[in-house]
């Protein structure tokens, strides 16, 4: 069992935040909706810069 002593909260929160950020991207991608941010107090649109593509995967032979 972990004591409380040994765990680092601060590193559990930043790792927390880029998993969210990461999600937040991904979704933003597939869905072709921009993220609304707010930089400098002034709130914005941002759209990655990546696109979503669908790739069929090819059946597997039968052996």
């Amino acid at each position: 069992m972990i004591k409380s002593s040994e765990i680092d909260i601060d590193k559990l929160l930043l790792k927390a935040q880029a998993d969210g950020l990461k999600l937040a991207i991904d979704i933003s991608i597939r869905t072709g909706t921009p993220l609304i941010v707010e930089r400098n107090g002034k709130i914005m649109e941002i759209m990655p810069k990546y696109k979503y593509v669908r790739v069929p995967i090819k059946p597997r032979r039968k052996k």
